[in-house]
């Protein structure tokens, strides 16, 4: 969809392609209810199980471990199932729309065993007080579904609901290599760089800690570690 400007004092029309989330009037709970969600999958994030795989982090999977995960904007909520079935404890997605939610509640209905295990929330992630802190937060695609003045609300939001030795791991996708932050101010998703996340977490005490390149059939990621007082990681 294109939308043109034109102003009769210049000499040139102003033409703009509209996103996906335009067309929703910017209304992340339209997207879901009309099916404008271009970033879902219907399946979990195959660097988050490779990451696993690779056993960097330090968790020790025994039965009735209290590990706990959490996973922000969680769309349609494959990755909780996921993490729970990495051994997981217990598991919460939480999205701003109540449409997401209630997809993922199905989901659990279509897979009852992860009952119990597994919860879904609507809530404002950056103003929730349902939420305690977690051993485990995954990012995707969050951070890039917010614009620049919301990055310092996120780095707070992330820091207050993980524990002291927690991991934070997000994926970055849009990413750009120029950590000049030269980057296109349009979206959502929002171009992301390794700087756009060191200048928010880096002055709440995180440090990277891991980074790799991945690759799956739908998006090439880059992959961070971001470890804080509290132990954080976030993978991109």
């Amino acid at each position: 969809m294109i939308k043109s400007s034109f102003n009769r004092n210049s000499k040139y029309i102003s033409i703009k392609k509209l996103s996906f989330f335009d067309k929703v009037d910017r209304n992340w709970e339209k997207a879901w209810q009309n099916n404008v969600t271009p970033w879902e999958t219907n399946k979990h994030s195959p660097p988050l199980e490779e990451l696993f795989n690779k056993n960097i982090l330090d968790f020790k999977f025994v039965p009735n471990n209290n590990y706990t995960a959490l996973v922000p904007g969680c769309g349609s909520g494959h990755d909780c199932l996921l993490l729970s079935k990495l051994g997981f404890s217990n598991v919460i997605g939480c999205d701003l729309s109540e449409t997401a939610v209630q997809l993922c509640s199905k989901l659990i209905i279509d897979n009852p065993e992860y009952k119990g295990k597994v919860d879904f929330i609507p809530c404002d992630f950056f103003q929730t007080d349902k939420l305690p802190k977690f051993d485990f937060i995954f990012d995707y695609l969050f951070f890039a579904a917010i614009d620049k003045p919301s990055r310092q609300l996120w780095a707070k939001s992330m820091k207050n609901h993980i524990k002291d030795s927690g991991y934070l791991t997000t994926l970055m996708f849009p990413y750009n290599s120029d950590d000049q932050a030269n980057l296109n101010p349009d979206g959502p998703p929002y171009e992301v760089s390794l700087a756009c996340y060191k200048n928010v977490l880096e002055p709440l005490g995180f440090e990277l800690i891991y980074n790799e390149k991945v690759i799956d059939s739908i998006l090439l990621f880059t992959i961070y570690y971001f470890k804080i007082t509290y132990a954080l990681i976030i993978l991109t």
